[in-house]
């Protein structure tokens, strides 16, 4: 999913440089708990292509999502094993991007365009209840905590009648 922040000050370690591929080093400061260990400042490498549209705060970057829970805090995958990020600083996916009739959902799209992680508008549908799912090769997803992997036969019992509204950026 993309990652981005509301504002840079006080979270880069220092001002990185472009690199000569087009790629940039940022060093980000962030409150978080890695490995089940305690929450505290933790700084993470994010490298997001910088030479053409700038789509985060670190240009066109993403990181490896686990989970994101209703409370605001996004899993993410490091080096040193599973990150949870404090929802304080740092915005993982795009929060109103993809929105259900009945405003339940606390999902998110892992982008601002669905086709840059290979989905299709079409594939996400909306549950009776309000969950957001999506469609695989194989049933389906809810996009709930945890995550549920349903049968064909079962995903076509949850879809809503009522369309699930789609929000997409040119960010490409």
């Amino acid at each position: 999913m993309t990652i981005t922040a509301e504002r840079l000050e006080g979270l880069l370690e220092q001002e990185p440089p472009q690199g000569a591929d087009g790629y940039t080093e940022f060093l980000v400061r962030a409150r978080g708990s890695l490995a089940g260990g305690p929450v505290r400042e933790q700084v993470l490498s994010i490298r997001g292509y910088t030479d053409g549209i700038a789509c985060t705060s670190f240009g066109q970057s993403n990181v490896a999502v686990v989970a994101v829970a209703e409370s605001g805090r996004t899993t993410v995958l490091s080096e040193s094993g599973e990150l949870v990020l404090e929802p304080d600083a740092l915005t993982v996916g795009c929060p109103a991007c993809i929105a259900p009739s009945n405003g339940r959902s606390y999902r998110r799209s892992p982008a601002w365009d669905l086709t840059l992680t290979g989905h299709r508008p079409e594939q996400f549908f909306q549950t009776h209840d309000g969950l957001v799912v999506i469609e695989t090769d194989h049933g389906c997803v809810v996009l709930s905590d945890p995550l549920v992997h349903r049968s064909p036969c079962e995903c076509a019992g949850l879809r809503s009648p009522i369309p699930l509204e789609i929000e997409s950026d040119a960010c490409t």
